[in-house]
């Protein structure tokens, strides 16, 4: 955990000590299923199930949460998932910290940016700064694996098992891909990309 929280700390221009991950929730489109479909149709207007990630430095998936319908909240997602319980726990009793977008909510073991009310200081502004610089590790991710595997665009399956089976499936070869050395950067999501850049 040292290692992965120095490499988080050594990207980019902003320091940010003691990360060893971001998480995010990203919509997966998919055929409405054949039970409770309404359910799966989410604010974006599409159905979707979402998969809700954690990444460490290199862009590598520790954790995955997929299935939960595309109307549900990033932080309901977190509070039903292993992680919620596990977190503080896993992050060395508060040693090291997950950063979050605003979605979520804070505790010790995860780190998410002020609200601007408009009424942030300097130095509230600066920290949401670089916890944003560093959280971005996790859109990229997702734009990378969406990127390398097409077939998470639009899933053609109206069983939520077998589409939940897809995802993790393309998670774990995403992973062996960066385990192997391969450079992903040619598949980045172009969708996934311009929503970056527009942070």
């Amino acid at each position: 955990m040292d290692m992965i929280a120095t490499n988080f700390n050594d990207k980019g221009v902003h320091e940010f000590p003691g990360i060893i991950g971001a998480i995010d929730g990203s919509h997966i489109q998919i055929e409405p299923p054949s039970e409770n479909p309404q359910s799966y149709y989410n604010r974006k207007r599409f159905h979707s199930v979402i998969l809700q990630g954690i990444c460490k430095d290199d862009m590598q998936f520790i954790h995955t949460n997929i299935g939960w319908p595309g109307r549900v909240h990033d932080a309901k997602v977190l509070k039903n998932s292993d992680v919620w319980d596990s977190g503080y726990q896993k992050c060395d009793f508060g040693r090291f910290h997950l950063l979050g977008d605003a979605a979520y909510p804070l505790r010790v073991w995860l780190l998410t940016p002020y609200r601007d009310t408009g009424h942030l200081s300097r130095q509230q502004t600066y920290f949401n700064k670089c916890l944003s610089s560093k959280r971005q590790i996790i859109e990229r991710a997702f734009g990378l694996l969406k990127g390398r595997f097409h077939r998470l665009k639009y899933i053609y399956n109206r069983t939520i098992k077998n589409t939940c089976e897809i995802i993790q499936a393309a998670c774990i070869l995403y992973n062996v891909c960066i385990c192997s050395g391969e450079e992903l950067e040619d598949f980045l999501d172009l969708d996934e990309n311009l929503n970056i850049n527009r942070m």
